[in-house]
């Protein structure tokens, strides 16, 4: 997707201090995040090689990263659904009867 299109503007502007507040207020997002931040305590405190935690240090960015762009295209995709979906371009094949 072009990443000069208003979607794609929108989408940046949006996932940022709007999602942030939103994000902060959420039950299930911060239950995860502790979560994670117990994991991060757990981890310094078995005094790994540096190389080892660096190790695991890139690799958790890595699949952060991929999970941020998968959830970026998921909103860029819905966004556009939405669109097509109110100026009446979306061609939804119909449900077949399952009988």
């Amino acid at each position: 997707m072009d990443n000069k299109s208003v979607l794609y503007q929108l989408m940046d502007t949006r996932m940022g201090e709007a999602l942030h507040k939103i994000t902060k207020e959420d039950t299930a997002f911060m239950q995860t995040k502790e979560k994670a931040d117990e994991y991060a305590a757990k981890l310094a405190s078995l005094n790994l090689p540096e190389e080892t935690m660096r190790l695991i240090d890139q690799y958790v960015n890595e699949r952060s990263a991929n999970w941020v762009r998968y959830g970026e295209l998921a909103y860029m995709l819905g966004f556009s659904d939405c669109k097509e979906l109110l100026l009446g371009s979306c061609h939804i094949p119909e449900m077949k009867d399952e009988d």
